[in-house]
């Protein structure tokens, strides 16, 4: 039986097998129907979780933004900081005011207290009551006339910055704050928005950094201000590049008579600009913290914001940043050197200190009390910025020789972490290690003699030089070399000062320097110092003699005295080398390119530690740093 044959002919070809099985119309419909709704369903349920994704990350996405130009605030603020300090080193280093090109003050026709100024000489007088500590019989206008070696003058600025910056607390030493800080800061801001309603901004000037009768004065603190001068609406370069605006304000600080020892406020607001969505995050003092303006500007913030209003539009965060600078001082170590220090090689000669501004310090009218007194003190410290070579980084860049130096000595690197013994030295027997550091650099700036005045004519032969008052000292220009000289009072008596300018050399070859008692003098000399044998300033004190060895622009310049030679002066001269030799003493302070003591004997150094306050600036250090947060 051909069952295939049968099975194909009751089929027909027309007939396709299984007819049962075949889809139709219908079914075709509902398949396709049943597909679109798992697929709606599906994209249903991932534009679900997308959308609860979103709604969790975006706002940590907005915050992480928000953040991140709240800590780029923070670095543009700190940059306005930078800005400062650099027009500082520009401006206000040595005995010259500089022209403050770029910034602006409030017109003084302001009834703002803070407002209100007063012109300042080159050696222009606080009251006794602004140096924070006790008067003594120091110079006038020398700058020592605070107690304890500049205690009084650190306790009233830290006590005042307590003030200045809102803390209201007090520093250590002898000066106080007197817990305003608030009160001082909303005042402040009250006399700050008077000033920008009825004053008129001009550029600012010199004068503008002068002695004035300040709020802060007004509220009883022991030290004076200046007006604040500003640079308005800086462009800061921002790392997310976001529109961003910074203000600078400074302030002028005087704790002490010294008009050279002032110390500066500044103060820097930096806006950048928030992501255009940018909105409150759930925790509100997160928002306050980080001083959001979503829609307007905080009304605290345009406090901060002198001149111009910041072009930064909202939404915005603001970050505020304070330091106050105090100014680095020529005399602030016994020795300094930016090269070689070489001490004693013979006899008895040691570096110690002692403090004519303080009588348990000191002996009678300031002078020296003797090595083996117990008023001699141990803060005759000497530093070095001499650095080693490169293949050898440790070893000695001091030689002390087996000299006694009570006190600290600082290096520029040398010595080797490693080991108890400071390698930095070479003969440091008689030195203690516990008071050997090395991280120390100081750049030492030529200061270039002052500007203004009215010259007069130098004094015959054997005639001394007349000072004039300490708020108008008598200028003069000696055009050749300068020998012997002295100086008296002013002609209506009481304190002196003058300014000598030399041309050439000053040279002690007979005869002595002789300074009146309360009369300053400071010395310009653009030669050779040489003052051989002779008697320098006996029975003065260090700061009635300030020489200033001018820049020499690279050609050889030497301090030298010899013999049994007795000086009694601060020197500064970045560009000579000094040269000691025998049994000088030296009763004061230098700082020099180099130094060199050959022998030695019975003489030595004895550095007054009242020359820490005494002299121009020749750079800054911020002594203090915070953050304004508050709303």
């Amino acid at each position: 039986m051909n069952v295939k044959g049968t099975h194909a002919a009751s089929w027909g070809p027309s007939q396709p097998p299984y007819p049962d099985l075949m889809p139709t119309p219908f079914a075709h419909r509902h398949s396709r129907g049943s597909t679109l709704v798992l697929s709606l369903l599906c994209v249903t349920g991932l534009a679900i979780a997308a959308a609860l994704t979103l709604q969790r990350i975006t706002p940590r996405f907005q915050q992480a933004s928000q953040a991140a130009a709240w800590q780029e605030a923070r670095l543009a603020a700190e940059s306005g900081i930078d800005v400062a300090l650099v027009e500082l080193e520009q401006n206000a280093i040595g005995f010259n005011d500089g022209t403050w090109t770029g910034w602006s003050q409030y017109s003084q026709a302001s009834a703002a207290p803070t407002l209100s100024s007063a012109g300042a000489s080159l050696l222009a007088t606080l009251p006794a009551s602004a140096s924070g500590g006790t008067s003594s019989s120091g110079t006038s206008g020398s700058g020592t006339g605070s107690s304890g070696g500049g205690t009084g003058l650190v306790g009233s600025v830290l006590g005042t910055v307590g003030s200045l910056l809102g803390g209201g607390s007090s520093g250590p030493g002898n000066g106080a704050g007197n817990g305003q800080g608030n009160a001082y800061g909303q005042s402040a801001y009250k006399a700050a928005q008077l000033a920008k309603k009825s004053g008129v901004v001009i550029p600012a000037i010199p004068q503008t950094l002068s002695l004035t009768k300040s709020l802060l004065a007004l509220l009883g603190n022991p030290v004076a201000v200046s007006p604040p001068i500003f640079l308005d609406n800086l462009q800061s370069a921002s790392a997310g590049n976001r529109p961003t605006n910074v203000d600078v304000q400074l302030w002028a600080v005087y704790p002490t008579p010294n008009p050279y020892t002032r110390w500066y406020r500044l103060r820097s607001v930096a806006t950048v600009a928030l992501p255009p969505l940018a909105t409150r995050t759930q925790d509100r003092l997160e928002n306050d913290f980080r001083r959001f303006s979503l829609r307007h500007v905080r009304e605290q913030l345009t406090y901060d914001d002198m001149g111009k209003p910041t072009n930064v539009p909202t939404p915005s965060t603001t970050r505020t940043t304070e330091v106050l600078v105090e100014p680095v001082l020529p005399f602030e170590l016994a020795i300094l050197t930016d090269q070689s220090l070489s001490l004693a090689t013979s006899g008895v000669w040691a570096v110690d200190s002692y403090d004519s501004s303080n009588p348990n310090k000191s002996v009678l009218n300031g002078q020296y009390p003797g090595r083996l007194s117990p008023l001699a003190q141990a803060n005759g410290n000497i530093a070095t910025n001499a650095v080693r070579p490169a293949n050898s980084p440790y070893g000695p860049v001091i030689a002390a020789n087996g000299t006694l130096v009570r006190g600290a000595v600082a290096t520029n690197g040398a010595d080797d972490p490693a080991t108890p013994v400071p390698e930095s030295i070479s003969g440091a027997s008689k030195i203690d290690p516990t008071r050997v550091r090395s991280d120390f650099y100081r750049e030492l700036r030529p200061l270039s003699r002052p500007t203004t005045g009215i010259f007069r004519l130098p004094p015959p032969p054997g005639q001394p030089f007349v000072a004039g008052s300490p708020s108008q000292p008598a200028f003069y220009l000696i055009t050749k070399d300068l020998h012997e000289f002295s100086v008296v009072p002013p002609p209506l008596g009481g304190a002196g000062a003058t300014v000598i300018m030399v041309n050439g050399d000053l040279s002690i070859p007979d005869g002595t320097i002789s300074i009146a008692p309360n009369v300053q003098a400071q010395l310009f000399v653009a030669g050779n110092i040489d003052l051989f044998n002779r008697p320098i300033n006996v029975g003065g004190l260090p700061a009635q003699l300030q020489i200033y060895g001018e820049d020499s622009q690279g050609a050889p310049r030497t301090l030298r005295a010899f013999g049994n030679a007795s000086v009694t002066a601060a020197f500064y001269g970045p560009s000579y080398d000094v040269h000691l030799a025998d049994n000088v003493e030296w009763f004061g302070a230098v700082a020099a390119r180099s130094f060199e003591m050959l022998g030695g004997g019975t003489g030595g150094f004895h550095y007054d530690e009242s020359l820490a306050i005494v002299g121009a600036p020749i750079g800054f250090r911020i002594a203090r740093y915070v953050e304004d947060v508050r709303e």
